[in-house]
């Protein structure tokens, strides 16, 4: 599009390397919105699927996940993952005490907390996809 737009030619090789410094500068950005929403009781966290490149599968796309995580009318932040083995998520919720909702996808109990006897039933009567579970206690609610 900048091409047929502007007539200027720019490498998507130089593109992505401006990509990867914009986002490597706006890191303690996203470090503190982190902290700001980890810092409360309440998280909302959903993965979306998206295609990509990489150097583990050169030549097709690979399937990759963005984590969001957020509470209404706060801060939303996406953490990228490579794959959907759970690590990203604990690793992201590591220091988090209270509430996380998800959908009612029964695998991400054993995604965030392998091992764990955690046993999800809808939280919200009305909703029933909507699961909540509580990351400190690890009981049923």
């Amino acid at each position: 599009m900048l091409e047929r737009e502007s007539g200027l030619e720019i490498s998507r090789v130089t593109l992505c390397g401006w990509v990867m410094a914009v986002g490597e500068l706006l890191m303690p950005i996203v470090g503190a919105m982190r902290q700001e929403l980890l810092s409360g009781g309440y998280i909302q966290a959903d993965e979306i699927p998206a295609d990509v490149q990489s150097e583990r599968t050169k030549g097709k796309n690979h399937q990759a996940y963005l984590w969001q995580y957020g509470r209404p009318g706060r801060s939303v932040v996406f953490d990228f993952q490579l794959d959907r083995s759970g690590q990203g998520p604990r690793q992201f919720l590591e220091d988090f005490e209270g509430i996380l909702q998800t959908d009612g996808y029964g695998a991400r109990a054993s995604l965030l907390f392998p091992g764990s006897a955690i046993q999800f039933g809808p939280a919200i009567t009305s909703v029933p996809s909507v699961q909540v579970m509580s990351r400190r206690s690890c009981l049923a609610l």
